[in-house]
């Protein structure tokens, strides 16, 4: 078993390959191997990318796609050969900058706690080039809306207390998690690991969830640094002016799947956790989002609930697979919709 798979899916990201490498040889762990998927790149992206692996150490395997497939549908490609190879298995995006003990910090952390299936490092904002003392995740932050968001994102890092080393959290961001390979076999459903009828947005929570609901924990590993240059973000604050201003700036093909795979995830998710409470704050922000999407949006809103509803049957079909494996109770859950 190779001790770690590095996955990577590109798109158009030349600008960053050359630092991504930069920090890959840099690592002080080296027991890796690294599988990439370019999503159709039109720029110098694959380019870059032969260029970086003719000097690199470790094996690899890049695979050139004719057109854009996917973040879920590329990963899922690459977790078929790596989850029965791999002890631990860590995504990649193409716009981060790795410190050097990244990998070494993760690694050895999964060695000592069993329990863990999923964990990452604490994200910092990239500004590029330049490397900031901004958060840009310490991992995902649920309220009891069903809300979920990147906790601690925007404010400036200070070290909570030099002997805490990890920090739980719901679940890690897609940016950069390390899974273990065991605790992704327990939530595989029809060969995806990532659900592919999201496509693109949320299906890192939607995992991070049923992780969760299998019974596995997930942490923040704070000593292992990396910086991110994030190309969307969510708001600074939870107000619903902050989080309709977030909703302009986005496109409407954003908008489309974030509130769209939002819905499907409740769907499959949601079993009443944080009890009437919560289910009232849930109610109450969807009402909101909607008539805002309605009022605003109205084609999103329209294509959003006619795929939703088409996609029904599958979803609830999810949803008992899901049931059917769990391992937690409701009152476990419900710790961290508050």
């Amino acid at each position: 078993m190779i001790p770690v798979i590095i996955q990577l899916v590109t798109w158009n990201g030349e600008k960053y390959i050359p630092h991504l490498f930069q920090s890959l040889r840099a690592q002080s762990f080296t027991d890796w191997e690294l599988l990439i998927i370019d999503n159709g790149s039109s720029d110098r992206t694959v380019h870059l990318i032969k260029q970086e692996l003719a000097t690199m150490k470790q094996p690899y395997t890049l695979i050139e796609k004719e057109k854009n497939i996917g973040f879920a549908p590329g990963h899922n490609e690459l977790f078929r050969s790596s989850i029965a190879r791999a002890h631990y298995i860590l995504l990649l995006n193409q716009d981060m900058c790795l410190n050097e003990h990244f990998i070494d910090k993760l690694f050895y952390f999964f060695e000592a706690h069993p329990d863990a299936g999923s964990i990452s490092g604490r994200l910092m904002k990239w500004a590029f080039p330049e490397k900031t003392n901004i958060i840009d995740s310490l991992g995902l932050q649920a309220f009891k809306n069903h809300r979920v968001v990147d906790m601690n994102g925007a404010e400036v890092w200070r070290n909570i207390d030099d002997d805490v080393e990890a920090i739980e959290v719901f679940g890690v961001s897609g940016a950069l998690p390390m899974y273990r390979a065991t605790a992704l076999r327990d939530v595989i459903f029809n060969d995806e690991v990532f659900d592919e009828d999201f496509f693109s947005y949320k299906e890192d929570v939607d995992l991070a969830w049923r992780l969760r609901e299998a019974g596995w924990f997930s942490f923040s590993v704070l000593d292992a640094v990396t910086y991110h240059d994030r190309s969307a973000s969510g708001p600074t604050n939870l107000s619903d002016t902050a989080a309709a201003e977030n909703r302009a700036k986005k496109s409407a093909l954003a908008n489309y799947y974030s509130y769209r795979n939002h819905l499907m995830m409740l769907i499959k998710n949601y079993r009443g956790e944080g009890g009437i409470r919560a289910l009232s704050a849930t109610v109450w922000y969807e009402s909101k989002k909607a008539g805002y999407l309605l009022l605003f949006a109205t084609r999103t809103f329209v294509s959003c609930w006619r795929d939703v509803l088409r996609l029904l049957p599958t979803m609830l079909r999810k949803r008992g697979y899901i049931e059917r494996h769990l391992r937690v109770t409701r009152r476990e859950l419900d710790a961290w919709f508050v």
